[in-house]
């Protein structure tokens, strides 16, 4: 992977997971500790996403993630599945190249 690639990478993953997040609290009204445990994640990192305290470039590719819905295969897999096939989703959410070409324009942008 080239050094774009990856930048877009480190962008991509952490708004996945956020959008996961978010989703986990608001439609199945997890609490932090149990989302957390789903998903492998410290609570702390998901109370940051509960309350939005990310980068804004983190929040513009999480909502497009959460506008196009990408996130629901995610979602369903840490409500039902293992923490391994949870971030499975999430790295695939990640790796759409709708997703990494917009974490590439808006990191060109600066």
């Amino acid at each position: 992977m080239d050094s774009e690639c990856d930048a877009a990478l480190r962008l991509s993953v952490p708004a996945a997971r956020a959008a996961v997040i978010r989703e986990l609290h608001s439609k199945y009204g997890m609490s932090q500790i149990e989302i957390s445990r789903r998903l492998g994640v410290t609570q702390a990192s998901v109370s940051k996403c509960i309350k939005g305290k990310y980068s804004r470039n983190i929040a513009l590719v999480c909502s497009m993630i959460m506008g196009k819905g990408l996130e629901s295969n995610a979602v369903r897999a840490a409500a039902k599945s293992s923490v391994k096939r949870a971030n499975e989703e999430i790295d695939r959410i990640a790796s759409k190249s709708t997703v990494l070409g917009y974490a590439e324009k808006l990191l060109a942008k600066g």
